[in-house]
């Protein structure tokens, strides 16, 4: 049974860190996309009226793309750490559940060791009681 629980324990163990890479990546996202939207803030500056830098325009575009292009993989990334979670969790459910059975086996077969117990008790204070009669009887 320790050998399950410690599976069990396991389990959990790596689903959390899965949620932890979630989370790593839905953090990462968001500083990307902030940086996006500074980007295009600055962009915006840029070609506003007056002086337009069209080196600095061109770089902010090419920047934008890569930034996008990020957010892209981060997604993606997102996706298959969403596959292994739901998979870690199958894995730990069936843990928890084997755990589960075996606890009540072995609440079972306690239940079973005391019912016999007490019927060989009953036993012996019936042939205690028969030794009795038949002692009184003499």
């Amino acid at each position: 049974m320790r050998l399950r629980e410690q599976l069990r324990d396991q389990r959990r163990e790596e689903l959390a860190k899965a949620f932890q890479a979630d989370a790593i990546l839905a953090d990462r996202r968001d500083a990307v996309n902030q940086r996006l939207v500074a980007l295009k803030a600055e962009y915006r500056a840029a070609s506003g009226v007056g002086e337009v830098h069209v080196e600095r325009l061109l770089i902010s575009q090419r920047c934008e793309v890569a930034l996008r292009v990020e957010i892209g993989h981060v997604d993606e990334q997102r996706r298959m750490v969403a596959e292994e979670i739901e998979k870690r969790r199958a894995a730990l459910v069936e843990a928890d559940r084997q755990v589960r059975v075996l606890e009540k086996l072995k609440a079972r077969e306690y239940e079973r060791f005391v019912h016999e117990e007490r019927l060989r008790e009953n036993k012996e204070i019936d042939e205690i009681a028969g030794r009795k009669k038949a002692c009184a009887a003499v």
